[in-house]
């Protein structure tokens, strides 16, 4: 009983090892051919990612004669631009002050910020699409006015002759790469924040 057990076990192992597949054997060309076009693959495949690569960088420039500080946060693939967030620091007027002190911060916050919306140029291009634009009192001292330009929905050409963007010479902007646009800011001054 325990050798039919054994000699049916051999059988089988010898009946699944005449079954299975052999494997190739490769010659040592078609070997280095194939570790060639490995390399090769991978080169594309890491120079794909690279090209897709996405860079955000931010910039400072400190407080100029009035007190005005920016931040400049720029969002960009290759020698396209995607984004660009651009937030002034502005010191608060006296008349601003004067109303803080009255109403209280909360109170001052909402009146500038319906004040601001109600300006032309900021009415023109508060619904833009691609095109956000804000203001925020952050203290008694300070406000920050913050503009975002989605550049994979704003139309530039299109809205390159409202006044808003003629004043920030957005249609210059869009005319250098963003290196060109970084290395600018870096001449003007501004600084990378790490």
């Amino acid at each position: 009983m325990k050798k039919s057990i054994i000699l049916t076990t051999m059988c089988a192992m010898f009946l699944l090892g005449a079954c299975s597949n052999k494997k190739e054997k490769l010659s040592q060309d078609e070997l280095e051919k194939r570790v060639e076009q490995f390399q090769k693959d991978e080169k594309n495949v890491l120079e794909k990612a690279k090209e897709n690569e996405i860079f955000t960088k931010t910039f400072l420039f400190e407080k100029d004669e009035s007190g005005v500080s920016q931040k400049q946060t720029i969002t960009y693939k290759e020698n396209q631009f995607l984004k660009l967030v651009v937030e002034n620091t502005i010191p608060t007027s006296d008349e601003l002050k004067k109303a803080i002190e009255e109403v209280g911060v909360e109170e001052a916050k909402k009146l500038l910020k319906e004040s601001f919306f109600q300006a032309e140029d900021v009415k023109e291009v508060s619904n833009l699409s691609g095109f956000t634009i804000d203001i925020d009192l952050t203290s008694s001292t300070e406000y920050i006015v913050t503009s975002t330009y989605d550049f994979s929905s704003l139309d530039v050409q299109k809205v390159s002759n409202l006044e808003y963007f003629k004043s920030n010479k957005l249609s210059e902007l869009v005319k250098n790469t963003p290196q060109e646009y970084i290395q600018n800011l870096q001449r003007l001054g501004a600084k990378e924040e790490k």
